[in-house]
This record gives C-alpha cells, structure tokens and sequence, in this order.
C-alpha cells in the first residue's frame, strides 16, 4: 500500500513537471505569437504590472501607470522583470498556476479520495486550456489562486490560524476571497477555532494593507480598493448588467446594488447549506466564486480562474456521468465563444454590437446559473467521519 502511494506521488511530479514545461514553452513563444497574431497574445494588463514595477522601482508610485488596479505587492513583486528578464512575471504565474494542481491533489489526499484520484484530478487542472492561456498571457490570478487553496487545504487540516493568514493575504492581492469568509467561519468547528481565523486573517490582511497605505496614501486605497465599488467595463465585459450601466450611467446605481444584495444572499446561503464541514469546504468555496463571478456587474475571462481553480478539489463528489459532464462543459465553452465575436468586433473593428453582446451575456449567464444548479444538484456531501468512540453500556435498572 505504502509502495503504491509513493509511486502515485512520484506520477503527479512527472505531470506537475510537464504542466511547467508546457507553460514555459508557450512563455519563449510570446514574442513570436504577439508579432503575428491579429490580437497580441500578451495580455495588456501584464504591460500594466510591468510598467508599475518599473515605477516602484525608480522609487515612484505604482499608480503612476494609468489603469493599475492592484495592491503595490504585485508591483513590488515583478520588479525582477527589469533586471532580470521581462518574462519574468509569467513564469511566476506559470509556477503558481501549477502550484495550484499540486494543492488540488494534496486537497483531495486530505478529503480522503485515493491517490491516483488525487493525481488525475491535479492533472485535469494542469491540462486545462483556459488557466494555461491566461497565466501565460500574464494574468496574475493564479496567484490568488494559490493562495485561496492553500487556505482550503489548511483549514481541512485543522489550522485555522494558518488558514487566516493566507485567506487575509489572498483578499489583499485581490478582493474577490472575501467571499469564501462565510464558508471559512462555518466549517470552523469551535469559537476558539473561529477566533484564530478571524485574527489571522485580520493580521495578515490589515498589515499589508498598512504598509501598502504607508507607502503610498489614500491613491493606494482609491486605486486598489475603491475604485471598485464603481467599476463600469462596456467593452470586455459578460456581465449582462454592462449594457444598462452603459446606458442609464448613474441612473443605474441601484442594480450595482441589487447584484451587490443578490451576491450576498445566495453566498451566504451557500455557507449554511455546505459548509458545515471542512470535507465540504471546497465546493461550498467554489460556489460562492462563481455565484460572485456570475452575478457580478463586471465579468472578465481571468475572473473564470477563480472558481475553476477550485473545481477540480470537489468535482470527484459529484454524481454525473462523462457524457453529461462533456455536454455542461461544452455547453459553457460554446455560449462563451459566441460573445467573443461581437467583443472583437466593437472592441478592435469599432462596430456598434453592444445589442448582440448583451443578448449573448444573457445567455451566458443563465448557462452559468443552469451549470451551477446541476452540479449542487449533482454533489454528494461528504459523509460524516466515524465515530471512533464506543457507547458506554447502558444500566438496566432492575
């Protein structure tokens, strides 16, 4: 058994070393798809990160670069990207974006699922197209990524201070892991172990914050953080809400408003109905992502990195055939698809498609809404653990 389990590890290093191989190769090729594709493959927001290293790094403020919206950690981090190679911001996304298949088996180990389901799983993640396109196009949310499961994977071990700490970083980096705090405090399973998260996270979240504050005032909250809260997007955007926003301007405040409410409604009830375990914390956490992602005003595909990411940590307690599983998946991909044409068309031909974009995002979200139901409906709660102890002999009076 022991032999068996070493072998099934030594597997997931072969694959996890492929995954970085194949990701390292589609980084050397940037050069030469950016210089033929019709649209660069280097997506723009790595140009954005790159010029705001290059600002920290002269000792100026990130936020010199028009359009960074992110925490100076990010910057500071890929200041390598000036002295030591440009591409050196992919490959620390590459890296984290397998480190994310690699705490998907160690998630799934600590579940209680056999070793070769660990590894087929973390493979499934690490053959995944759309995360290996987007850490290699430059998209920073693999980071986050990382460090949401290894949150996951140290609250299902019992380590809710560890836990804390790498939840409260995570909603730093990006707020979007906020989110999962309901599903954290449910599967806590004392007040003591809900205190240490609670003040772990807040150490964690709040001291970064106040160095990020001390570093650069009020411009690091209002570009970081506030900037939000009000965030309209009409041009790369699935959310069907983009074309209302769009029309009425701040007329429509209310529905950022009523998605806002919406949001929190369906996450929370999400918590009570799943996250009463810490074997069931994953799937709780990834419904919360994508009910935050589908309902959201603004969509983009990184956002799709946040649920996916932990997908593969839940998805062998789902009760669904191959064939259905292929037919949801292509049902998202396709619906997808189509929205991109009319994207490109208004975003790099100037046509006027904002009504066929619309007609396509609300098809796009109620497939995401109609995939979601399936899969609740599909799941398999964990069972509970065994009861190791034995009844104590009842007394029989006479």
């Amino acid at each position: 058994m022991l032999e068996a389990v070493r072998s099934s590890i030594q597997g997931v290093e072969r694959h996890l070393l492929r995954a970085l191989a194949l990701r390292l190769a589609l980084v050397a090729l940037t050069g030469a798809l950016d210089a033929h594709l019709p649209v660069k493959y280097t997506d723009v927001d790595y140009l954005v990160f790159s010029d705001a290293a290059a600002h920290v790094a002269d000792g100026r403020s990130p936020y010199l670069r028009h359009t960074y919206r992110y925490p100076p950690l990010l910057a500071w981090m890929l200041v390598p990207n000036l002295w030591l190679h440009p591409a050196f911001g992919k490959v620390l996304f590459s890296v984290a974006d397998v480190t994310v298949g690699l705490l998907v088996n160690r998630l799934l180990l600590a579940g209680g699922f056999e070793a070769a389901t660990a590894a087929s799983f973390a493979q499934a993640w690490w053959l995944n197209p759309v995360s290996v396109v987007i850490c290699t196009r430059g998209s920073a949310d693999a980071l986050t990524a990382c460090l949401v499961l290894g949150a996951l994977l140290t609250a299902q071990r019992s380590r809710p201070g560890l836990a804390g700490l790498l939840l409260g970083t995570a909603v730093h980096l990006r707020l979007y892991p906020v989110v999962l705090g309901f599903n954290f405090l449910a599967a806590c399973s004392s007040n003591l172990a809900r205190f240490r998260l609670i003040l772990a996270g807040a150490v964690s979240f709040g001291s970064l914050t106040w160095i990020s504050w001390l570093a650069y005032g009020h411009e690091f909250l209002e570009h970081s953080y506030l900037y939000h809260l009000d965030r309209r997007d009409a041009r790369h955007n699935f959310s069907p809400l983009f074309y209302p926003l769009y029309l009425l301007g701040a007329k429509a405040a209310w529905l950022g408003t009523l998605s806002l409410v919406l949001q929190a409604a369906l996450i929370l009830s999400v918590a009570v109905a799943f996250a009463k375990r810490k074997a069931d914390l994953p799937f709780a956490s990834f419904c919360a992502c994508a009910i935050f992602v589908a309902y959201n005003k603004v969509v983009t595909a990184q956002y799709f990195i946040w649920f996916l990411s932990i997908l593969p940590a839940c998805a062998p307690r789902f009760r669904v055939s191959s064939t259905r599983a292929l037919v949801l998946s292509a049902i998202w991909l396709v619906t997808q698809l189509t929205w991109l044409l009319p994207a490109y068309l208004l975003e790099f031909q100037g046509l006027n498609t904002f009504m066929l974009i619309w007609l396509y995002s609300l098809s796009f979200f109620v497939v995401n809404v109609f995939v979601l139901a399936e899969l609740a409906a599909s799941y398999q709660p964990a069972p509970p653990p065994h009861n190791t102890t034995r009844p104590k002999p009842r007394t029989v009076r006479r």
